[in-house]
């Protein structure tokens, strides 16, 4: 990627939107993980 603005952004948005994605998933699995399983 080049340094212009305009191109950062092009490459941050998905990054950013990956990284987010992924710490709800996570999440959403350590709660799981959490209870107690009724089995």
């Amino acid at each position: 990627p080049t340094p212009d603005p305009v191109n950062q952004l092009i490459v941050a948005v998905p990054l950013i939107l990956l990284l987010e994605l992924g710490i709800l998933l996570s999440r959403l699995v350590y709660k799981k993980r959490e209870q107690p399983a009724e089995a």
